[in-house]
């Protein structure tokens, strides 16, 4: 569930970011779909599909899965973060 919300929230605000002009999208594959409407239903409904893929595979091999899901997660912790700082107009210097 964590892994979905944050998936939101990065699709949210990186959204937020490319439509106002504060910033630019990085990843090239999202950079068509990024100010579209159905940006973030189409994150979402992704990061659903890997939660779930997630999960399953977690049933055959726990420690390894819960191992990548939280790397996973701290990723996008960070990224979220990072977008958050970029849309206050701040800066790491």
């Amino acid at each position: 569930m964590s892994l979905v919300l944050l998936n939101i929230a990065d699709a949210v605000v990186s959204q937020f970011i490319v439509t106002s002009g504060a910033g630019t999208e990085g990843n090239a594959l999202l950079i068509y779909w990024v100010t579209r409407r159905e940006f973030v239903l189409i994150k979402a409904g992704a990061s659903i599909v890997a939660a779930v893929l997630l999960w399953d595979l977690s049933r055959r091999a726990p420690k390894p899965m819960l191992v990548v899901t939280a790397i996973i997660v701290a990723i996008y912790i960070l990224i979220v973060a990072w977008n958050i700082l970029v849309a206050a107009g701040g800066s790491i210097a």
